[in-house]
């Protein structure tokens, strides 16, 4: 058995372009544009994945559920909005296929007697250029013929399973304390902050989905403290009865400007020993 000192589990690269992307653009940029950069819900990973799909359905097509999914795709303005339809239904299409094609590589290698094998997901690019190229004897084994049947069972079957939603359905943010999962019911609303629908994705330099979001948005520079933006959720209560527990939350899920340093004191407690 061999450890990777380094690691094995790469971030997507989309989110680190899309931000190198902004940064080569902007000029004489201040607090409030790299808070906006914070905040962007561009999602670059999937461009190339939607250009494919919507390659893959003629501008004709007669069937309505395909003809659908590609003017929805079409219209897509690239970014992980709530009333936008193309995040859930590329992710989920997407989903499929790499699961397809790391499956059959996997059995392929088990058959050639190189044992057991899991082949990583750290970019999508191996994966789109094996679906452009389509050689025949890489495509992944089921009741189909082509690449072209292959690409259109993905897509109906990512249909099928609900993925033609807008974002907002599949987006809904819920934080809790650790101790939330060991509290009794009737507490555990105290323990959670339920945002509802958010915009946001894990490619995004926003990065807000179930389970995953930062832990603090922060834009300051030496010298210009005055001028800093922190925000971070929750709030400066750990007490879930207090008023500051959650109080932070909106301006961290929205990109509201909260100063950096400290603003005048409203509240505060003494510990005493006894």
């Amino acid at each position: 058995m061999t450890s990777s000192k380094l690691g094995f589990r790469w971030a997507n690269p989309s989110r680190a372009r899309r931000i190198a992307d902004v940064l080569m653009v902007a000029d004489n940029a201040d607090e409030s544009d790299m808070l906006d950069l914070q905040m962007d819900t561009t999602v670059l990973a999937y461009e190339a994945w939607k250009d494919l799909i919507v390659l893959a359905i003629s501008v004709d097509e007669p069937d309505e559920d395909l003809a659908r999914v590609r003017a929805a795709l079409v219209d897509w303005n690239g970014r992980a909005e709530g009333d936008q339809v193309a995040p859930a239904l590329i992710g989920s299409i997407r989903s499929k296929m790499l699961r397809d094609i790391r499956e059959s590589v996997e059995v392929w290698a088990m058959n050639e007697g190189l044992g057991q094998v899991s082949v990583p997901r750290i970019s999508d690019e191996p994966y789109l250029r094996l679906i452009e190229d389509q050689p025949m004897n890489w495509l992944p084994e089921g009741p189909w013929d082509s690449w072209d049947e292959w690409i259109t069972i993905q897509i109906l079957a990512a249909i099928e399973a609900g993925a033609e939603s807008p974002w907002e359905e599949t987006n809904r943010i819920v934080l809790e304390s650790p101790l939330a999962s060991m509290a009794p019911d009737p507490m555990k609303p105290m323990l959670q902050i339920d945002l509802g629908p958010q915009s946001g994705h894990w490619f995004a330099p926003k990065v807000l989905t179930p389970g995953i979001g930062a832990s603090a948005r922060l834009v300051v520079s030496p010298g210009r403290e005055a001028d800093g933006i922190l925000l971070t959720p929750g709030g400066q209560s750990g007490n879930p009865l207090s008023p500051h527990y959650r109080s932070l939350t909106e301006s961290w899920a929205e990109g509201d400007v909260l100063p950096f340093l400290p603003g005048e004191t409203v509240a505060s407690f003494t510990l005493r020993a006894e």
